[in-house]
């Protein structure tokens, strides 16, 4: 099984709304604004749990 690169995947759904969609300008900036907030969202998400994942193996490194 390929293994999914979040990152394209996130650029080719951005480029798909823009070019293919049949929505207005205004539905399209306020999907793409929706998707960049998940997106955030899903990436601090992600950086605290490697953050505290990474406090329980190495505790000495953050004293």
């Amino acid at each position: 099984m390929k293994p999914l690169n979040f990152r394209n995947q996130y650029v080719k759904f951005r480029e798909g709304l823009e070019t293919r969609a049949n929505l207005e300008y205004n539905q399209v900036r306020e999907l793409l604004k929706y998707w960049d907030g998940i997106q955030e969202r899903t990436t601090k998400k992600a950086i605290k749990a490697m953050e505290e994942n990474d406090r329980k193996k190495r505790p000495n490194k953050y004293n």
